[in-house]
């Protein structure tokens, strides 16, 4: 596991952006649909030389082994988006157990990672009990700062999520984006750029975090 990630403190506390003294900004891809636009994705952050965070569910990994595997080879990191994607604020706490081991377990065995210590819940559904319980687990729950709109508005235009999130964006933002969605595919080069422009450095959740603690 990454120091950075290894160095993490896992708390039922909700993360939904990191410090705002530095100009750096996490993009969040959730897996959970299409794995068609990932070699897009990939090949975009490839070429500025940027890691980012992935959070990926059980069932996708098993539809898309290789595409999860590109995912890892890269050295993006791992974050657990839960099994099937069911609202976790809906489930036993033993339910929400299940479903992130069976992650965690996917993970390990398809891209010889751990998931841990970043969750990201289906649609964005937890309370306190679920934080605490995913906690329990040895997860950070990871919420965000910005949503791309990128698989909430239909026909969006990868202008559109480069507008939307350059409207929004501030130092220690967290982007919520799509590996299925190739209008962010297709808005990331240009995405970059603006951000790269404005003076942002990209980075992984868990740099983000760090840069973040006192």
């Amino acid at each position: 596991m990454p120091a950075a990630v290894a160095s993490l403190k896992v708390s039922s506390r909700e993360v939904d952006g990191g410090g705002t003294k530095a100009k750096l900004v996490a993009l969040t891809f959730d897996a959970g649909s299409s794995a068609e636009p990932v070699p897009k994705i990939l090949r975009a952050l490839a070429q500025r030389g940027l890691h980012c965070t992935f959070f990926l569910t059980g069932q996708w990994i098993e539809r898309y082994p290789e595409a999860a595997r590109q995912i890892a080879e890269a050295g993006h990191e791992l974050g657990n988006h839960s099994w099937s994607h069911p609202a976790f604020t809906s489930l036993s706490d033993e339910q929400i157990r299940e479903q992130l081991r069976r992650t965690e377990e996917i993970a390990q065995r398809v891209c010889g990672r751990s998931t841990k210590p970043l969750f990201r819940p289906p649609f964005g559904a937890r309370d306190e009990r679920v934080r605490a319980v995913v906690a329990e687990e040895g997860y950070l729950t990871i919420y965000w700062t910005i949503d791309s709109w990128d698989s909430v508005k239909k026909d969006i235009t990868p202008q559109m999520i480069t507008d939307r999130v350059m409207r929004y964006m501030r130092p220690g933002a967290i982007v919520l984006m799509h590996c299925g969605s190739e209008a962010t595919a297709e808005a990331l080069p240009q995405l970059l750029n603006a951000l790269e422009a404005q003076g942002y450095q990209v980075v992984t959740v868990s740099d983000l975090l760090r840069a973040s603690e006192p």
